[in-house]
């Protein structure tokens, strides 16, 4: 129930605070063989502020056989939002169905399936097949559904009406009819999904039901449920406004007299608008502009504060969405490049992906009922699955608008959590991950100060242990595959000593995350008959994956320059033992150095206005106010500087400059690592990334490659400033290719094309 000391708004504006995530993931295909590599791009995305996750980092990845048995689990690195990954399909997956899911830590204080979960197929390498359509001979379902909630005697109601088969999927006939005892009163039609509408007026003693006739077989529906006495609530969202009409009967209006509270709301936002209900039938209407694009909900709160009237309506204006506005593609050599323009009225804000997989045109192999973006505009706030969701964003016009609200008024989702809203408390139970943390229990102390050895994704750290504490704690740590966590003890003198310690770590193992969020099941089915499996090298591009260590490493210092303001030394095995200590490299870097009566000073001329004075000191992004520290750490574990001589653009400023400092003990060629540090094991670490290798096969016109082959999949292009991506692939010497594409920007523009590649 509505406080009336607080108001709606207030409420719903600290609902809305916490990031409501959702996750898609586009495949590389859905029916795949043995011995194949089954790829995938993940998307994280915030529903609320309508645009990626940024604070997620750590997104789980579950891949089941039919019976319920993981094969395979990880945990992912994700940054801005996204990652990949590759499985290899060995010869412990049999030939059969197999489920994906994703989700993250965070989505378990959710309650609308915002995890993503897919079905893929493996055929059997070993055996013929032929992929065909499948036949539907189950029952049928034919329900309805009233809008706003509720039907009323005596009033112009709307019911809509939904025909799925035993798959979920939808049933097209022409043959609906609404019948007022034995008489047709109304006909219908459905659309290829099933959805349809019919408007009706009952009245007492009347009894009514819904009839079609699907493969010979009558189903009748009676229609039960309908009030004397009441209200019920209708949106049209067709045009420019957005028409919301409260309506009741002669029987009640003096039962319903009074003022009402109409909240119009997505996930972030809400309006409230106060409708007066004195007539039979009152209408308001918002710009579609001033409502946000998406879905929304309609709720009708009496004059107590309780929700009694609910509907879900799609608006699809200013909706964040780019379509492809030309296509180029040329020939070079064995190589087809393609430079797509996007929707010009966008602006492409880096960081933006997309990920893209190439065909050929007469491909089984995809499942048509997963995109981008339907997941994230319709996504948990649709009841069951969605069937051919690209229809209901591409060639959009008053059809498809049509087609969309029937689907929300059967489908979309109700039922608002108002009493949470209005609860006690409405704070997460789980928290985000990000990273790997660790407590270390201190079991021996001899030590206040620690260093956390550089990880592949992870710089060093220098941990200063509180007064009177015997642990200490370390988050955002990114182990990899390969990575083993190791510490050292500082002493007073900056040597190195093996510490002695007791570590926890979180998380430990793949969160357990029980999910029955409905998905399509595929609608191809194999056949053993008369289609070879043809030959094909999954691999054929492993010499790319061979980098020589020292380009890896030319790499990482590049990146390093480029993310650093003033000048890099990257310290070598000539240089560590050069310099005595590092007091004698600054010196010789320009900066004044001297030591007098044990007290160490270093000092600069300012580049500004003039003068002398300390630059700062940080070692591993640690502050030392003691200038000293130089001349005891240990030049042996540099291994490279950064001096910035103006001191601006750090997260501390200093006119005399700032010197960073980072360290590894595992350069030093004196001590073994073993006698300085501890190494600890973590339990779970992120998934190494793995290289996706473009398959090759015996023939590219054999049925197999035409079925279920796929040409390409490029995981990680990104958008120009200018809205343009370019890609390539290997030329097949085909007239035409079928692509899917999918991506998103930094600011929330959706892309989600299948197009045709003419050439």
């Amino acid at each position: 129930m509505l406080s009336q000391e607080v108001s709606m708004e207030i409420l719903y504006r600290e609902h809305s605070e916490y990031p409501h995530e959702i996750a898609y993931a586009h495949v590389n295909k859905s029916v795949l063989v043995q011995g194949e590599q089954f790829a995938f791009t993940a998307y994280v995305y915030d529903r609320n502020l309508k645009r990626p996750s940024f604070l997620t980092r750590n997104l789980y990845f579950q891949l089941t056989s039919e019976n319920g048995t993981v094969m395979e689990e990880a945990m992912l690195l994700v940054n801005n939002g996204s990652t990949e990954t590759v499985v290899e399909l060995d010869s412990t997956y049999a030939a059969g169905n197999y489920k994906m899911k994703l989700f993250t830590r965070w989505m378990k204080n959710q309650s609308d399936k915002p995890e993503f979960t897919t079905e893929i197929k493996v055929l059997s390498k070993e055996n013929s097949l032929r992929v065909t359509e499948e036949v539907i001979t189950k029952p049928y379902d034919m329900q309805y559904f009233a809008e706003g909630g509720k039907l009323l005697m005596s009033v112009n109601n709307t019911l809509g009406i939904l025909i799925k088969d035993s798959k979920g999927r939808g049933v097209e006939i022409n043959n609906g009819e609404l019948l007022a005892g034995q008489k047709v009163i109304s006909s219908f039609s459905t659309n290829e999904m099933g959805s349809s509408r019919v408007y009706f007026t009952p009245e007492p003693g009347t009894s009514y039901s819904i009839k079609a006739v699907i493969d010979g077989k009558t189903i009748i529906k009676s229609i039960n449920d309908i009030l004397d006495t009441g209200m019920i609530l209708s949106v049209n969202p067709l045009g420019n406004e957005i028409g919301i009409t409260l309506s009741t009967n002669s029987t009640s209006l003096s039962q319903v007299d009074g003022d009402y509270k109409v909240a119009v709301h997505d996930d972030l936002n809400l309006q409230v608008i106060v409708m007066p209900v004195k007539k039979l039938s009152q209408t308001t209407f918002l710009s579609a502009n001033e409502v946000s694009p998406g879905i929304n909900m309609v709720t009708v709160f009496n004059e107590e504060g309780e929700p009694i009237l609910e509907r879900t309506f799609f608006n699809y204006k200013n909706l964040p969405k780019s379509n492809i506005a030309s296509i180029q593609a040329n020939t070079v050599l064995d190589s087809i490049n393609v430079e797509l323009q996007l929707d010009k009225k966008f602006k492409y804000e880096a960081p933006n992906k997309v990920s893209l997989s190439i065909f050929p045109v007469s491909t089984k192999a995809i499942d048509r009922n997963n995109s981008l973006v339907s997941r994230f505009f319709l996504g948990s706030h649709i009841k069951g699955t969605v069937e051919n969701p690209s229809y209901y964003f591409n060639d959009i016009n008053r059809r498809v608008k049509y087609d969309m609200d029937n689907l929300m008024i059967t489908q979309g989702w109700t039922g608002y959590e108002w009493d949470k809203l209005f609860g006690p408390s409405n704070k997460p139970t789980y928290s985000f991950d990000q990273g790997i943390s660790f407590k270390a229990q201190i079991n021996s102390r001899n030590t206040s100060q620690f260093m956390i050895y550089p990880l592949n994704n992870s710089t060093s750290a220098i941990v200063d242990l509180k007064e009177g504490s015997n642990f200490f704690t370390a988050t955002e740590l990114y182990a990899i595959e390969g990575d083993e966590l190791r510490v050292s003890g500082i002493n007073k003198k900056g040597k190195n000593i093996k510490p002695n310690l007791y570590p926890t770590f979180e998380p430990r193992a793949i969160p357990r995350y029980d999910s029955n969020a409905p998905y399509l099941e595929l609608p191809v089915e194999p056949v053993l008959e008369d289609l070879n499996i043809g030959s094909f090298f999954q691999g054929a591009q492993e010499l790319e994956a061979v980098i020589v260590k020292a380009d890896v490493e030319k790499e990482r210092f590049q990146k390093i320059i480029d993310r650093e303001r003033g000048s890099v030394d990257v310290f070598d095995d000539k240089d560590r033992a050069k310099y005595y200590n590092l007091a004698t490299y600054l010196s010789r870097r320009g900066f004044n150095t001297s030591s007098e009566d044990g007290i160490f000073t270093i000092t600069s001329n300012s580049r500004g206005n003039g003068g002398v004075g300390s630059p700062s000191i940080l070692i591993d992004d640690a502050f030392y106010s003691d200038p000293s520290i130089l001349t005891t750490l240990d030049p042996s574990i540099i291994d490279y500087v950064v001096i910035n001589r103006d001191g601006i653009g750090e997260r501390l400023s200093n006119k005399f400059g700032i010197i960073k400092i980072y360290t590894n003990p595992l350069l030093s060629p004196i001590r073994s690592q073993d006698a300085i540090s501890t190494a600890y094991q973590v339990p779970l670490k992120f998934s190494k990334k793995k290289l996706y290798y473009r398959p090759e096969y015996g023939s590219y016109n054999s049925d197999f490659f035409k079925q279920v082959g796929i040409i390409h999949f490029l995981t990680d292009n990104d958008i120009s400033e200018d809205g343009k991506v370019n890609f390539g692939f290997p030329n097949l010497l085909k007239d035409e290719y079928l692509v899917v594409l999918e991506g998103w920007t930094a600011d929330g523009v959706l892309i989600s094309e299948v197009f045709e590649i003419k050439m």
